[in-house]
């Protein structure tokens, strides 16, 4: 995508959404132990769980559950999946064509 935008001269922009799996609807029942920084707060509650109503970082369902959400809110607003590469996204209307390519990134540092 890079040598695409860089050989027709396009304009891009990059855009980071650091709490992207916060925005994930659960559609599943799901209890965690509640953490043992919170139980100091509001007190012993041993042998009690939290229902989570969204999607946190770690739970194996939050990328997949955003992933939903995302791909149907860029239809809603006319963009179309494409075949090939199902993280690009095209809209094309009069004299501008959008192409918007989802990654997800991930970085390790010591």
């Amino acid at each position: 995508m890079m040598v695409l935008i860089a050989k027709q001269g396009w304009e891009a922009k990059i855009v980071d959404v650091e709490t992207v799996f916060l925005h994930g609807k659960l559609e599943e029942e799901i209890f965690m132990t509640i953490p043992k920084g919170y139980c100091e707060i509001i007190g012993n509650h041993e042998g009690k769980c939290l229902k989570l109503n969204r999607a946190i970082y770690g739970l194996v369902q939050a990328a997949r559950q955003w992933w939903k959400r995302f791909k149907n809110e860029m239809v809603n607003i006319g963009f179309a999946n494409s075949n090939i590469d199902p993280c690009l996204f095209i809209k094309q209307g009069g004299d501008v064509n959008v192409l918007s390519l989802l990654t997800l990134m991930t970085a390790s540092y010591r």
